[in-house]
């Protein structure tokens, strides 16, 4: 599984300076903007897309047909496409809180300050909107993937909305959450991730079992 991380990195290094101009872009754009949150949010997002910009990749190759003729599992095969996304969004993370801090130290105001607070819920949403498409991506491919996880993102965003709004209808108040100690907050969120990235797995496992290659 090593071996195939490695290559998928190594994908990731090929088109690395396309992500890099991107991100610089953005930068200057937050900066102007005074917009941080945006900026951090948008981080984890790319770390969160690279995986299917990897699995088209593949399927342009038939990559997977091919290391299956070799002794690799498809049990391996799935494992090293969750691995992946959980590199690629852990960098993301990483550098949405970098970007935070170091806005902290720019002589301009931003508008808000980005903390473990703000980045979970987002990072929670990226990551069960692809646990939710994953399998769709395995087993059918890239492509389907790609519209399956855009309509995902959408629902999860619907429900959002609706649930926002039904707080204010309702006057519940959401300034609760600030005083839930951060461990738990994080925590809990967290579990989501690893909850929704497990079942996913098995879900992902199960289909790609099945499929003809």
């Amino acid at each position: 599984m090593r071996g195939l991380i490695l290559k998928d990195l190594y994908l990731v290094k090929s088109f690395g300076k396309q992500y890099i101009f991107i991100l610089g872009f953005m930068c200057i754009w937050g900066i102007a903007m005074k917009a941080t949150a945006f900026l951090c949010i948008y981080t984890v997002l790319m770390g969160a897309m690279i995986i299917l910009s990897i699995t088209a990749l593949d399927d342009a190759v038939s990559f997977n047909r091919f290391a299956l003729t070799m002794p690799v599992s498809e049990r391996t095969l799935i494992k090293s496409k969750y691995f992946l996304f959980i590199i690629t969004v852990s960098i993301g993370v990483a550098l949405a809180l970098l970007i935070s801090g170091m806005a902290a130290l720019l002589p301009v105001e931003m508008n808000q300050e980005f903390n473990w607070q703000d980045i979970m819920p987002s990072v929670t949403i990226f990551v069960v909107g692809t646990s939710i498409t994953f399998p769709v991506i395995l087993y059918k491919g890239a492509e389907k993937g790609r519209y399956a996880y855009m309509a995902t993102m959408f629902g999860i965003g619907g429900i959002v909305y609706v649930a926002l709004k039904l707080c204010q209808k309702y006057h519940i108040s959401l300034y609760a959450l600030e005083r839930v100690p951060n461990v738990l907050f994080v925590g809990v969120f967290a579990g989501i991730c690893v909850i929704s990235l497990v079942i996913s797995y098995f879900v992902s496992l199960r289909l790609v079992q099945k499929k003809e290659w």
